[in-house]
């Protein structure tokens, strides 16, 4: 599966070496310590299309990846994992990254932040419908959805921030 990780300075790219699961339950694996990658591209986070390298292979600790999402769209949904969520608009800052989009909890409760930061721990957040500033370039990514390693998440309020 072809992912982009978005690291504080980085952007790396290439095939996921994470054995037919999608990459949220591969990240939301409390045992994977690192994330290894095949025909890896990594470029600064201040010039994201401009390639500085390639690697046959390459291998990035979970803690150091700020966000991550799958360029191509080979997994298949699984079967009978639908559950019904409610959608919350929220803005994230994530080292030199912002993100807008949708997080989703289970019925009609009010979205607390504060509890679900607390709660998740060592997880990554998805956030669907996600619009991704890269704060130094400027460049915008418009995705489906997007990983976030909550213990790397500065900033996370309801709302998308407009006044």
């Amino acid at each position: 599966m072809q992912i982009a990780i978005l690291t504080s300075q980085h952007f790396i790219t290439g095939d996921a070496q994470i054995h037919d699961q999608r990459l949220s339950d591969y990240l939301g694996n409390i045992l994977a310590k690192t994330l290894k990658l095949s025909g890896s591209a990594t470029a600064r986070l201040t010039a994201p299309t401009e390639v500085l390298a390639r690697h046959a292979e390459a291998n990035i600790p979970a803690s150091e990846i700020i966000a991550a999402f799958e360029q191509d769209r080979t997994t298949a949904p699984r079967p009978g994992a639908v559950i019904r969520k409610h959608p919350h608009l929220v803005s994230l800052i994530v080292g030199p990254i912002e993100i807008q989009g949708r997080i989703h909890s289970l019925g009609e409760q009010p979205l607390d932040i504060r509890e679900m930061l607390t709660t998740l721990g060592d997880r990554f957040l998805p956030v669907t419908q996600a619009e991704v500033t890269l704060v130094h370039s400027g460049h915008r990514l418009s995705l489906p959805a997007v990983l976030v390693n909550v213990r790397r998440i500065s900033y996370m309020a309801k709302g998308d921030g407009a006044t």
